[in-house]
């Protein structure tokens, strides 16, 4: 990811520090968890919007669905998330 990163910005002067960092998003089930992505994740959107013509959306969702069951965790009250992100700063050469 952070070669990626330099290679977007080669052209301009920057240099780059990074860290990895992570959340835990928490959700209420994995029903509100599910029903959340389904509707604001960019890339199930879409999917959504090209599967569901053609019959195959349920397939997708059932996976997604059993996915989530088995990457969360059980919190008081709810259910969480474990989501890593890389933090890039980039700092003007001179």
């Amino acid at each position: 990811m952070e070669d990626r990163v330099r290679e977007l910005f080669a052209e301009t002067p920057l240099e780059w520090e990074f860290e990895r960092r992570s959340v835990v998003e928490q959700f209420s089930s994995v029903d509100e968890m599910v029903a959340i992505f389904e509707h604001d994740f960019g890339p199930l959107v879409v999917a959504r919007a090209a599967l569901e013509p053609q019959g195959k959306w349920e397939a997708l969702h059932n996976d997604f669905v059993a996915f989530c069951r088995e990457q969360t965790t059980e919190l008081d009250g709810g259910i969480g998330l474990d989501a890593e992100y890389l933090m890039a700063i980039g700092h003007k050469r001179g």
